[in-house]
């Protein structure tokens, strides 16, 4: 297979309509095929995958790929190069670290400059993360690990500044964050310099030849600078290329918050991180963490300012996002109150949904496999936290840090059933009323064009994730079970999650909530009586568990029965 791979194409296409199923079905049909019949796929095919899985942040998938082909013996440099970016991103960079040290080692017996830059770019990228994960806790160790990143980029850069563009502008914002936090810049690395640099190689490109890593690297040379307008009208371009994938954003992203912290810098420097996660809202396959310095900076930010970058981007409304981070307000982590590690979601709700006698008192709803005092009930795989364990922490309060324990669990479900838990909490609670609306309907099942289902959960420790892309509700059982129904209905979706997000609230269209998001995978059950199953996110219908709850506690009940 050449140009022509139809399991590429139907690949592709599945990314770019950020459709999770038919990409797990594509990229599941790839690996059988490389295992079965390797010569199916040429060095060019197995590249294109790799960058497709790159380009739209499969990171788990790419890992996948990257280990069946080393199994296979097809793993080349650039094979390993993705599967050790992947291993990055999902928070493994000491599995990362040997494999390119071999890389570095290998290109250079080669002779390969441009294979020595890249395994090196992201030695760096590893150190680099590294010293930002001990910055707070350990100086020596953070020190060491900049060290290390600082040289792991200055070598190519030194080598050649024309071809090491990417290194430079790492350079520049670990010079920065160094600056910032009292640690010292090596002296053979010269920032001003570097900065003059790569404004000078990049304005000798012909403007139809930048691509979008031009214009982002010249807008860190401008943050250098603090030239905030030329920074600006530079990021306004790369997003004008009109090819900028998720890969690209997120890099950019994290760079501007983790590494420059634009966002604590001023209104003028802010606004690039805003203006960068507006447009992140519009692409596929998106998942924005939000912490509450981030909410409140989308929520009061000056949109004129916004619309005077103009943009033909898929910008979402003002009033949507205020909306959709409106509910945010009422989700919170649950932790451990001894490790405060964090365990899943929870979601402040009126009592009154549940029963007339809770009108008025702020109750909290999550999944019983988060929170449960039947853990015996569990396998050893899934134990849930037994409510004197648990804590709840609202991340977006005025006292985020605060453990407020559970005073009482006022009724629950197993998890083969509604997998609740409804509990209220020891003292006052940082929301004074619930910004959650929730209806009984789930919207009728379009597979032409599907309805919406978005997603708030709380899988980071301190901040909020929004799920806004790939959002298409793929079938529910809802018409089936009927809206006197005690026993649970399922919604599923393809909105993106991930581990934490358990007791996330799934919102229709009008962002109110319609099922209480409890699992995910490749392989959830069909739903009203077709075989098999698919890769979807569920969610249990709202309204059954609203029904149960009321039944059982108006019969003195708080833990449900087999009926």
């Amino acid at each position: 297979m050449t140009e022509g791979n139809p399991l590429i194409a139907k690949l592709s296409e599945a990314l770019k309509q950020g459709e999770e199923r038919a990409t797990d079905e594509a990229v599941s049909s790839v690996l059988t095929c490389v295992a079965e019949n390797g010569t199916a796929f040429s060095e060019l095919d197995v590249q294109k995958v790799n960058r497709l899985l790159r380009n739209h942040q499969q990171h788990e998938y790419m890992i996948s790929y990257g280990e069946m082909l080393s199994s296979e013996g097809r793993n080349t440099f650039d094979t390993d190069k993705h599967y050790a970016q992947a291993l990055i991103d999902t928070g493994a960079p000491h599995k990362a670290l040997p494999l390119l040290n071999a890389m570095i080692r290998d290109s250079e017996a080669r002779g390969s400059f441009d294979d020595f830059a890249e395994a090196s770019g992201l030695v760096g990228r590893v150190h680099k993360d590294l010293f930002l994960t001990h910055i707070e806790n350990n100086a020596d160790e953070a020190s060491r690990h900049l060290l290390r990143s600082f040289l792991a980029y200055n070598e190519p850069w030194l080598r050649s500044p024309s071809k090491s563009i990417w290194h430079g502008v790492n350079l520049l914002a670990l010079s920065s964050n160094a600056a910032a936090n009292g640690f010292s810049i090596p002296s053979i690395v010269s920032p001003d310099n570097i900065a003059d640099s790569v404004i000078e190689t990049i304005s000798h490109k012909e403007m139809g030849d930048r691509n979008y890593w031009d214009w982002a690297s010249l807008a860190e040379a401008h943050v250098w600078k603090e030239d905030w307008s030329s920074a600006s009208e530079a990021i306004v371009t790369a997003l004008d290329t009109g090819n900028a994938d998720p890969f690209q954003l997120n890099g950019t992203l994290r760079q501007f918050k983790e590494l420059w912290c634009l966002q604590d810098r001023g209104s003028d420097a802010a606004l690039l991180v805003t203006w960068l996660e507006r447009n992140m809202m519009g692409q596929p396959n998106s998942e924005l963490i939000l912490d509450a310095e981030d909410i409140d900076r989308q929520q009061s930010v000056d949109e004129g300012l916004l619309q005077a970058l103009h943009s033909h981007h898929r910008m979402r409304t003002r009033e949507w996002i205020e909306k959709f981070l409106l509910r945010g307000e009422c989700v919170a982590s649950i932790v451990n109150i001894n490790s405060n590690e964090p365990k899943g979601t929870c979601s402040v709700l009126d009592g009154g949904i549940f029963s007339d006698e809770l009108t008025g008192r702020l109750v909290l709803l999550t999944n019983d496999h988060v929170v449960s005092d039947f853990r015996d009930t569990y396998s050893e795989k899934i134990q849930p936290l037994r409510s004197d364990e648990a804590a709840v922490r609202f991340t977006q309060s005025s006292d985020p840090d605060r453990k407020h324990p559970i005073a009482k669990v006022i009724w629950s479900s197993p998890y083969q059933v509604h997998d609740v838990c409804l509990f209220e909490l020891d003292g006052p609670l940082p929301i004074s009323a619930p910004t959650i609306p929730v209806v009984s309907y789930v919207p009728a099942v379009n597979v032409e064009k599907p309805e919406e289902v978005y997603l708030i959960s709380h899988p980071e420790k301190d901040a909020l994730s929004f799920s806004f892309q790939n959002t298409d509700l793929i079938d529910h059982d809802t018409k089936t079970k009927g809206k006197d129904s005690l026993v649970p209905g399922l919604i599923h979706y393809t909105t993106p999650s991930v581990p934490g997000s358990s007791g996330g609230i799934a919102l229709n269209a009008g962002l109110e909530m319609i099922g209480l998001h409890h699992a995910g995978g490749s392989e959830i059950k069909r739903l009203n009586g077709e075989t098999g199953t698919y890769a979807v996110n569920e969610a249990i219908w709202i309204q059954p568990i609203i029904n149960a709850i009321r039944t059982d506690l108006a019969a003195g009940k708080c833990r449900w029965e087999s009926k």
